[in-house]
């Protein structure tokens, strides 16, 4: 998931979370396992409130090959 946001106007009001379980009933409707998603540290109250649990990965950033 990249970016879910919702007007500063409607927040609190639980539209958030609802498009986050709807792209979630999506992914598991079409047989997803697992989805990830990547947020901001001030987040990580609203995606645990979604059922997501944090998790420890690696990233590595890739230059571009040139030639």
């Amino acid at each position: 998931m990249l970016d879910t946001r919702v007007h500063p106007d409607l927040h609190r009001r639980g539209i958030g979370r609802r498009l986050v379980l709807r792209a979630a009933a999506g992914a598991s409707d079409r047989s997803a396992e697992w989805l990830h998603v990547d947020y901001e540290q001030r987040l990580r109250s609203f995606y645990e409130a979604c059922g997501f649990q944090a998790a420890e990965a690696g990233l590595l950033r890739l230059e571009p090959r040139r030639g």
